[in-house]
């Protein structure tokens, strides 16, 4: 129910339903801002799709044993094991132990492991830590003396189930395929209602569109999540039913389903924005942004204008275009790695691509060979689309240090709303690119 948990942290309506993530970059997200691909939600969580394997042997020696020890005996399981006189890599007796579970409690283990798996990197720490923020409590001090990735994703699963559950949410959200979301500008900024009958009422508005539309949605449920000044509304329509195949007490056996698709809206009252990442045609989701505007706003949202430019990319003819970042962002460097160039009076389109590690200037290069030989001035001459690499201090930390993206005119960018992607979007305002 509303309230009943700490601000920032717990969906409104419960528990989310999560289904697979990828399985390249961090198992919550890529090193690049090309996001991975993920699948629509079913009903079962914690089928989760990892970049290091997922095994349970693995995942028994990177977690303590008494935090082992605490979660199952805490259920009631392996009561016989005794973890402390167990080295803490020697886990055969617990891999064992689990094995000889009945199947489902064994499932409901393997549930719990892959989702703290799929918590147990960098980025993964770093959203844990922000919603432990969000929830008014500083988790640093108290994740910073614990040993790896696995043990602090292990820990909040353990000592801050709420926090856990919206960092899952959200670095679930991170690693969504671009292609699907949709924003909005120009929304009107008010309140959103989150009270229990405003979100049924959303709930049945998806739930009839869906149903006149395309013969699925008969049931739906909406969670909502806040992140900084965004509010995240989290909605499962039911899908088509399906069946799987699947060993039941190790029968083979055919089972009907009827799983759950995934909507995600993400309204920024301060921006005047949303967001709308749905799998469909672009009608589907204009529909969906009234509907949302309807039941959560309450305003109606006019017809959504022709795309205003946003990106300014005409200042990267120039190879010596200053970028403007404070110390604090903890930049070494940004770099053009690639230049998309149209000309004027023509079709011609020019690609140019060089990698910039070595040689700052490498596809400027280029750049002046190519006009050059085709007796281009540069004055009829417009950028489409840039790739810029973004270089960070390492800070004492293993890992992919640079952020690679494409901005491509007028209004497309794939940047999400955390980290470095945050770091990057101050950037471009502050550097006269993004003029939205």
């Amino acid at each position: 129910m509303p309230g009943s948990a700490p601000p920032g942290v717990r969906g409104v309506r419960g528990a989310p339903t999560r289904g697979r993530r990828e399985e390249n970059g961090c198992s919550c997200r890529k090193g690049e801002v090309d996001a991975a691909r993920t699948s629509p939600l079913g009903v079962a969580r914690g089928v989760v799709g990892m970049s290091q394997q997922y095994s349970p042997r693995s995942f028994l020696r990177q977690v303590p044993n008494e935090l082992l020890a605490r979660y199952f005996h805490g259920r009631g399981l392996l009561l016989d094991v005794d973890f402390g006189r167990l080295g803490e890599t020697e886990v055969e007796p617990i891999y064992l132990a689990w094995e000889a579970l009945p199947e489902d409690e064994r499932a409901r283990v393997e549930s719990d492991f892959q989702e703290t798996h799929a918590l147990a990197c960098e980025s993964g720490v770093k959203v844990i830590l922000e919603c432990g923020r969000a929830s008014g409590e500083d988790l640093e001090p108290l994740l910073s003396g614990l040993e790896g990735f696995h043990h602090k994703a292990f820990w909040a699963f353990l000592e801050r189930p709420e926090v856990f559950e919206a960092a899952s949410r959200f670095c679930h959200v991170d690693s969504l395929y671009a292609r699907y979301w949709r924003k909005r500008r120009g929304v009107p900024r008010v309140e959103p209602r989150v009270d229990a009958a405003s979100l049924g009422e959303f709930e049945a508005a998806v739930s009839a569109y869906y149903r006149q539309k395309e013969g699925r949605g008969h049931s739906c449920r909406a969670e909502v999540y806040d992140r900084g000044d965004r509010k995240y509304f989290f909605v499962y329509p039911e899908d088509y039913a399906t069946t799987v195949i699947e060993y039941r007490a190790g029968q083979f056996a055919r089972r009907a389903l009827r799983p759950a698709f995934e909507l995600i809206f993400v309204y920024s009252r301060e921006e005047g924005s949303l967001d709308v990442y749905a799998e469909g045609p672009k009608g589907t989701v204009q529909d969906l942004q009234r509907i949302f505007a309807r039941t959560v706003l309450g305003v109606e949202l006019g017809p959504e204008l022709k795309a205003e430019k946003v990106y300014e990319l005409n200042g990267f003819k120039d190879r010596n275009f200053q970028f403007v970042y404070e110390p604090a962002d903890g930049i070494e460097g940004i770099r053009v790695k690639k230049l998309r160039l149209s000309v004027l009076g023509g079709q011609k389109r020019i690609t140019l691509e060089a990698d910039p590690d070595k040689n700052p200037h490498a596809v400027y290069d280029l750049m002046d060979e190519a006009l050059r030989t085709d007796n281009i001035p540069l004055s009829i001459v417009n950028v489409t689309q840039v790739t810029l690499r973004f270089y960070f201090a390492p800070g004492g930390k293993r890992g992919r240090n640079t952020l690679t993206f494409d901005i491509t005119y007028p209004n497309s960018c794939p940047l999400k709303y955390e980290g470095r992607h945050l770091v990057a979007r101050r950037v471009l305002v502050a550097s006269g690119i993004d003029r939205g």
